[in-house]
């Protein structure tokens, strides 16, 4: 049985990992990340041959009230990730860094540098309105923090917004984890 990036023993004297297997999973780990940055690039960036312009008809449109102004995002340009923050909290865990990763690879990528995004926060239904929009906010700028400190990102490319409990994932089930994520969509000009 093989463990990545785990030690062997050998007559019962326990050895450091090589550095061969370090390497391995070090690789398959990286391989990883980075299919899953270009499924965050297929999913964030417009559609094949299409510029974003004034005139960017791709997509469908969606106005959001963002710090008093209105951003028209492209709903079809977005992608939704369940970040694990610590009960009531809007600290990034390191469960979160690690979810994180590719999105900040993503958005760091010279594929999706030329555009803005905005990061929306949501949570269940569970507690008042007025305490889950300031949670869901705190939570997106969060976010958008740690990605702006570990990632080559220009802060002006990402917005933030939370909208608490108004757009459920599932509304059937108010209380769902499900319902509790980070939305990342694409901003039209």
């Amino acid at each position: 049985r093989r463990h990545c990036c785990g030690s062997g023993a050998r007559n019962g004297v326990r050895r450091p990992p090589s550095l061969a297997i370090l390497i391995n999973c070090s690789t398959a780990a990286l391989a990883q990340s980075a299919a899953e940055a270009n499924d965050i690039i297929k999913s964030l960036s417009p559609t094949r041959g299409q510029t974003i312009t004034p005139g960017y008809s791709g997509g469908r449109r969606e106005s959001i009230q963002v710090d008093r102004q209105t951003v028209i995002v492209d709903v079809e340009r977005s992608i939704n990730l369940e970040v694990y923050f610590e009960y009531d909290s809007a600290r990034i865990t390191q469960r979160a860094k690690a979810q994180l990763a590719a999105l900040g690879q993503a958005l760091s990528s010279p594929d999706l540098s030329p555009y803005r995004y905005l990061i929306a926060g949501h949570t269940d239904a569970v507690g008042s309105d007025a305490y889950n929009l300031d949670l869901s906010q705190r939570r997106a700028a969060a976010v958008r923090d740690y990605l702006l400190s570990a990632f080559p990102i220009n802060p002006e490319r990402l917005m933030v917004v939370g909208f608490g409990f108004r757009r459920l994932k599932t509304p059937a089930a108010p209380a769902a984890a499900i319902n509790r994520r980070v939305e990342v969509l694409l901003i039209v000009p």
